[in-house]
């Protein structure tokens, strides 16, 4: 080696380190890959699918709310527009949950899924049974709003199904206004003794 002249050992010295640069940047973009793949399989396997329980979740709750409006106001505008909202939700949420079913792999998720999925089976064969319920009361109410006086009487036992469902309707909606008030008088009660 002491035979060699300075620019031959500069030379070697240069090389050597070009490919250890090089090596190096080599292990770089590697690791920058693998980071990548990762990240988006984290993407990929839990924050899509956790963006789509959010919808699901936020439609589930915009049917509460308005099944509580249609019960708490349960005029014929409201319980239409209502019904139509829940309509309009359950579909959506249908196509969120398949598009989110179809990428679930883990076994306890699936098991978490499938229950999932047969409440809000019953949940949907209730709303269904529901509005054919509701659509044939209301064509009994046109039609016993035309029929004569004499027919009327004959089918009275319509009548009080209907004058319960209005009661528990009511006995709903106070208890509502009740619970409103009162957790009102709480807050404004915490209020004034934490300000006082």
């Amino acid at each position: 080696m002491n035979k060699l002249k300075i620019s031959t050992r500069l030379l070697v010295l240069v090389g050597l380190l070009s490919l250890l640069l090089m090596a190096i940047g080599s292990l770089g973009l590697y690791g920058i890959e693998k980071t990548n793949t990762s990240v988006e399989t984290v993407y990929r396997s839990n924050t899509v699918p956790m963006g789509q329980i959010a919808e699901i979740q936020e439609r589930l709750l915009r049917n509460r709310l308005a099944i509580a409006v249609a019960l708490v106001t349960p005029d014929a505008e409201t319980i239409q527009r209502s019904t139509a909202q829940v309509e309009e939700n359950i579909a959506a949420v249908t196509r969120v949950w398949d598009s989110y079913f179809a990428g679930v792999v883990a076994p306890k998720e699936k098991e978490l899924a499938s229950t999932f999925a047969a409440n809000r089976g019953r949940f949907v064969r209730r709303t269904s049974t529901a509005r054919t319920a509701s659509s044939s009361s209301a064509s009994a109410r046109s039609t016993s709003r035309s029929a004569p006086a004499s027919r009327r009487s004959s089918s009275t036992s319509s009548m009080p199904r209907r004058s319960s469902s209005r009661r528990r309707w009511r006995a709903t909606a106070r208890s509502a206004r009740f619970r409103s008030r009162r957790s009102s008088s709480a807050w404004s009660s915490l209020r004034c003794s934490a300000s006082c």
